[in-house]
């Protein structure tokens, strides 16, 4: 295998883990808005997987108390669509035995499969493809971080160097 394979894919996954934990992160930060919680960490739904903060945020948007405004429903319900596709790709990635085939150029994943119990998933991938995933899952963090600022944030201080509008996730 050619170093520059082996570079690219590895590099790619580090990024793409970094870019998945704060797409996480991100995703919290508008679930403890529209659950309205005092606190992102003192609630006991904080640790659960992320999975299940898209499924309170999409909860939400389907809810006609809802704090959003029905135009931006339908758009945030398909931004969370595609949070939750990276984020089982993302999955794969991390959970997967990679080894590269030189005669295809690609890397063959397997790993234990959750939907089908008993059997193996094996994902083929090119070496870029955990860059190009990264960079996907970075624009949809911005996207996610977009509404929580839209509809929830305040005023920042630009004298602080802060943007007009930030978004706070309160620790306590």
């Amino acid at each position: 295998m050619d170093d520059d394979q082996w570079e690219m894919f590895t590099l790619g996954i580090g990024m793409m883990v970094r870019s998945g934990a704060l797409l996480e992160y991100t995703l919290h930060g508008l679930a403890a808005h529209l659950l309205e919680a005092h606190s992102a960490y003192g609630e006991g739904w904080a640790a659960d997987p992320v999975t299940q903060h898209i499924e309170v945020c999409e909860k939400a948007a389907r809810d006609s108390e809802s704090p959003l405004p029905e135009p931006a429903r339908e758009a945030l319900l398909a931004d969370l669509a595609s949070c939750r596709r990276v984020l089982d790709r993302r999955n794969l990635f991390v959970h997967a035995c990679w080894q590269y085939e030189e005669e295809s150029g690609l890397w063959w994943g397997i790993k234990a499969n959750r939907k089908e119990k008993g059997r193996a998933q094996v994902e083929s991938a090119r070496s870029r493809e955990p860059l190009e995933l990264s960079a996907e899952i970075g624009h949809l963090q911005q996207d996610v971080l977009g509404w929580d600022i839209e509809f929830f944030g305040e005023d920042g201080d630009p004298d602080e160097g802060e943007p007009s509008r930030v978004v706070v996730k309160r620790l306590i």
